[in-house]
């Protein structure tokens, strides 16, 4: 069964990759559309799209997300893929530029079949204790776990394990990453 998609592009290196990717899948039918322009979504089943930093991502998903009920995958250079991956949501999925064939394929089938369920939305926020937002917010500004304990008048330890529970409900594992990830969100802190 034939399926329907909707590609955007930012200029013509995008407008070939994405051309070339599907290109190799004679059941996928796409509709081509230069970012900016207005997007023609009438027959769509998903959006795919290419990006390679994180404003420019953050942006895609932002204008989609206003516009459209799809879910979204786009391809991301290899070695930007572990950061961006953190702005998958739902609706939203991120693969290599050099994802095998067969690896797309499976994804964009089972992104269709998942259809308007999987917008692109961002995930659920967190439910963080006050604690632990007072903690992203003086990583975010800089300090170390030394200071933030001082900061904060709790013990080195404790700072440690409010931050082992962040990572286990962000799904991150660095402190990079968490500080990343809250920016993301533009999460407010206190």
């Amino acid at each position: 069964m034939r399926k329907y998609a909707l590609v955007l592009y930012e200029n013509e290196i995008d407008r070939i990759f994405l051309l070339e990717k599907t290109g190799e899948m004679p059941w996928l039918s796409c509709t081509m559309s230069k970012l900016g322009d207005p997007l023609k979504t009438e027959r769509a089943q998903l959006v795919l799209g290419r990006e390679d930093a994180l404003p420019s991502l953050l942006k895609l998903k932002a204008t989609l997300h206003t516009l459209v009920d799809l879910p979204l995958l786009v391809f991301v250079p290899p070695q930007n893929l572990s950061v961006l991956k953190m702005l998958e949501s739902n609706g939203c999925f991120l693969i290599s530029e050099e994802a095998d064939q067969e690896e797309v394929d499976s994804l964009i089938l089972r992104m269709v079949k998942q259809g308007s369920q999987a917008c692109c939305a961002e995930k659920s926020r967190c439910n963080l204790t006050q604690r632990e937002r007072q903690i992203i917010a003086l990583l975010i500004s800089g300090q170390d776990n030394r200071q933030i304990a001082t900061k904060l008048g709790i013990k080195l330890s404790t700072v440690s394990a409010h931050k082992k529970n962040l990572f286990l409900k962000t799904g991150v594992h660095t402190t990079s990453q968490l500080v990343v990830w809250a920016m993301v969100r533009d999460m407010e802190f206190s």
